[in-house]
């Protein structure tokens, strides 16, 4: 398994196909496995999948600001596998790295994909969201494990996959995960996103969906929808999620 390490800090991370290279970020407390279902894309892609510092098997102090953190996580295996530009795919809170990622190192990125984004926690129901993850966080985490199993699963042997991964991640770094993004507003950054963007929602009401107001009238990004979708739509709809990731890179990079 290919790793990076700088700071006390090893990053571990999979890597899959030839071709133009695409980075996954997933949310907090699922690390890289949560993008299983995105592994066919290697036929036609490079796929790296990182388990960001404190999930999986990546392991490094509990960083200050871990938006920060992760995306200095991002650069370093982008310098290590000596590529110049990479296509981002992000998914719910991961989105709110990627498009600090993109603030940060422009240069480094080819175009841009988030699931389920938001710039900044600015709705009920995704406060809602946040603060009970985060209240369940520290009360048990083997129940929110449970839940998020359940909820990024269609069949028996995905949610045992997602939970047996999700007890590697560390408490704390999952808690300061959730707390970073909770806070962080990234609104200020969004005229700054200059590459093709694709910005992936369903079309059922879900706690990101009104957050796609924010992006309607930036030039560079390109709202798409899912049928009969909510938010987990790499884990439960990602043949469509595939297929949207494909017609974009193809006609963008």
């Amino acid at each position: 398994m290919p790793n990076v390490s700088f700071d006390n800090t090893i990053v571990y991370y999979e890597k899959y196909g030839e071709g133009i290279p695409i980075i996954f970020i997933h949310p907090p407390g699922l690390g890289g496995v949560v993008f299983d279902h995105q592994l066919p894309l290697a036929n036609y892609y490079q796929l790296i999948i990182p388990d960001l510092s404190g999930h999986g098997y990546s392991v490094g102090p509990l960083a200050d600001d871990p938006i920060k953190q992760y995306a200095k996580e991002l650069k370093t295996i982008i310098i290590h596998e000596n590529l110049s530009k990479v296509v981002l795919c992000a998914y719910s809170a991961g989105g709110t790295i990627a498009q600090y990622f993109v603030r940060e190192y422009p240069e480094l990125v080819e175009a841009l994909i988030i699931s389920g984004a938001y710039p900044k926690v600015s709705t009920w129901s995704l406060d809602t969201v946040y603060r009970l993850g985060m209240e369940t966080l520290k009360l048990s985490p083997k129940f929110l494990a449970k839940r998020l199993a359940a909820s990024n699963s269609t069949n028996r042997s995905d949610k045992k996959q997602l939970l047996q991964y999700m007890k590697k991640s560390s408490v704390n770094h999952w808690y300061a995960y959730y707390l970073t993004t909770y806070y962080y507003d990234v609104r200020k950054f969004i005229d700054n996103i200059s590459c093709p963007s694709l910005f992936i929602y369903g079309n059922e009401t879900d706690f990101t969906h009104d957050h796609q107001a924010y992006y309607y009238e930036q030039e560079h990004i390109q709202i798409a929808y899912v049928e009969k979708a909510a938010h987990q739509i790499p884990t439960k709809k990602y043949i469509a999620f595939n297929h949207l990731v494909r017609q974009f890179i193809d006609r963008v990079v």
